[in-house]
């Protein structure tokens, strides 16, 4: 089952703030989810990627993104709120330029002529993570122990 509300859009960085613990990382505001990002590598009215919180990446994605000497390690793949010198980082965003070896430079030219807030989940290969279904036992199946219980409460 897929979340209709789900997508990984092609938008917009609308501000950027100094991180408050760090000189070389700044605050960008996307939405109104804040991630933290390398100082003067984005601008206020960026084009980007942001990829939310709860996305799960596909593996030449986490690859690309993350090399061996990273100091931020995905747990199974999946994109999620983490804390940077203290500050809350609420999804990713990513240059659309370096996906460019990925997917082509015919991609890349093809930006342009997307719908503001185009979803690119699909495109890219990331899927919202679902949480495992409890599996629960029907309350007949439930055997009690009577001693144990407390008279007071039925």
């Amino acid at each position: 089952m897929t979340d209709i509300n789900f997508k990984v859009p092609y938008t917009t960085i609308l501000k950027i703030d100094p991180h408050p613990n760090a000189d070389r990382l700044e605050i960008a505001t996307c939405y109104d989810f804040h991630i933290v990002v390398q100082k003067e590598k984005y601008s206020a009215g960026d084009r980007i990627i942001f990829i939310p919180p709860d996305s799960i990446l596909p593996s030449w994605l986490e690859e690309k993104l993350f090399d061996k000497n990273s100091k931020i390690k995905l747990n199974k793949s999946r994109v999620r709120q983490i804390r940077i010198r203290g500050f809350a980082s609420q999804g990713m965003i990513i240059d659309p330029q370096d996906l460019v070896d990925h997917l082509g430079l015919d991609w890349f030219r093809k930006l342009g002529s997307y719908e503001p807030e185009e979803d690119l989940a699909e495109l890219l290969g990331i899927i919202k993570y679902e949480p495992p279904t409890r599996l629960s036992t029907p309350k007949s199946l439930i055997k009690r122990n009577k001693p144990l219980e407390n008279k007071y409460f039925h």
